[in-house]
């Protein structure tokens, strides 16, 4: 008896289109694509993981942007929402618009396109509410921060909104949700993340044991933030990500700008 193979990636857009790459290239008849989240456990699955190679993924995300580039940002909005079952469905989206210049079969289920269209939607909508509504503190040092909950992945998408806005000004987003930020030094975004029980620890709120996640936690952000000089606290955690000037030019780590 064959076992169901599940491809696992590291939760990452990049990750995501690699896994793509290795289904097709390998001609595998996959059950399955997860992130290591909702990685699937089983007697009767075949989990490969997937290392994440961005010279790989840039040639899915051009392959299927030359098909159907609306459908693709499509793909990128839907995936940032985070629904469960989400990888899979858009590898069955993506083998559709490839069905349609080969002979590639695809069963992709009634409704599915529907269903993936309305998550990019939600995903939208949300993106114009942030972009409209972020409100943003001083820090210790001068920095603009802002720190948000949201329930689908926006920093990727608001980043370049926020650029455009404080293009003059250092700035902070931060997603307490999914603990980490982006930090806009006038020259490129920096990736920075910070130790939740550390910050805890630092604020006088070691007796929490689990650290809540929601308003309470926001408000803990904020007032960590407010404290503290931000540039120090970059400083030492830095991964730096460059722009690119040119639209639709695939930019490295795409999730992180």
């Amino acid at each position: 008896m064959e076992k169901d193979i599940y491809l696992i990636y590291d939760d990452t857009f990049n990750g995501f289109l690699t896994a793509v790459y290795a289904a097709f290239e390998g001609d595998l008849k996959i059950a399955g694509i997860q992130g290591n989240k909702l990685q699937q456990k089983g007697l009767f699955t075949d989990n490969r993981n997937i290392i994440t190679n961005l010279e790989l993924a840039k040639k899915v995300w051009y392959g299927v942007s030359n098909l159907n580039s609306v459908a693709m940002k499509t793909i990128y909005f839907a995936f940032l929402s985070e629904s469960e079952d989400i990888s899979f469905l858009l590898f069955k989206y993506i083998k559709k618009i490839v069905a349609k210049n080969t002979f590639i079969h695809t069963d992709l289920p009634e409704g599915s396109i529907q269903r993936i269209y309305h998550l990019a939607e939600l995903v939208s909508k949300k993106k114009n509410k942030i972009e409209a509504a972020q409100k943003f503190n001083l820090s210790k040092d001068g920095v603009l921060y802002g720190v948000l909950s949201p329930e689908y992945h926006m920093l990727p998408l608001v980043s370049k909104h926020f650029r455009s806005v404080y293009k003059d000004r250092c700035w902070l987003l931060y997603d307490s949700q999914r603990n980490y930020g982006l930090y806009y030094n006038l020259k490129n975004v920096q990736l920075i993340s910070f130790d939740r029980s550390e910050l805890y620890d630092m604020m006088g709120c070691s007796s929490l044991i689990t650290p809540p996640i929601g308003n309470k936690d926001q408000t803990i952000w904020n007032s960590f933030f407010t404290k503290a000089s931000i540039q120090k606290l970059v400083s030492d955690r830095i991964q730096t990500h460059d722009l690119h000037s040119k639209k639709r030019v695939y930019e490295r780590n795409r999730e992180a700008v």
